[in-house]
């Protein structure tokens, strides 16, 4: 993704992905704790730096940065790119923030994935109103998700739901 992007129908920015690091990784950790209530786990930005996350921050002038994607373009042979995060700002959530967000996303990755808690609603519905193909399973640390694939064969969603079931939470309890 090359510059800015102005997002849909709204003066928010989404600015050019950053690498990895333990800049951009201050930055996140406040936008993912104010979205989710919840701290990452120490074992999320190693796997972010090794896995060459890009970091996708939303910035609205005046008010700083309300939302934030990472996305890992190469996460394992012959699978499309895995979105890892999205998070809204809790005083942007329900505006539409996150589908600006992914329509930005699907511009550039036409084919993706990421998975989600069944429980996390509106969440579910952002992402029902993007794929209908999704997959339950169950992570390797026991947490159950459903899994989101747009334009994967049936090749491609099997090794991304493997590599998702794989992947343990990178939130605190």
């Amino acid at each position: 993704m090359a510059g800015e992007a102005v997002l849909e129908s709204r003066s928010l920015r989404f600015l050019e992905p950053a690498q990895a690091d333990e800049a951009t990784g201050k930055g996140l950790e406040g936008i993912v704790r104010d979205s989710f209530g919840v701290a990452v786990s120490d074992d999320y930005f190693p796997y972010l730096i090794q896995n060459n996350a890009q970091v996708y921050f939303v910035h609205e002038p005046g008010n700083g940065m309300v939302g934030a994607a990472v996305v890992i373009e190469n996460p394992a042979e012959g699978m499309p790119p895995h979105l890892v995060t999205l998070a809204v700002a809790s005083a942007y959530k329900s505006q539409g923030i996150g589908k600006d967000i992914m329509a930005e996303l699907l511009k550039y990755y036409p084919k993706l994935n990421w998975r989600s808690k069944p429980d996390r609603m509106p969440a579910r519905n952002l992402y029902r109103g993007i794929t209908d193909d999704t997959a339950p399973f169950t992570a390797v640390d026991g947490i159950n998700y459903n899994g989101y694939f747009v334009n994967h064969t049936p090749e491609e969603k099997q090794k991304a739901t493997s590599y998702m079931a794989a992947q343990p939470s990178h939130f605190k309890k």
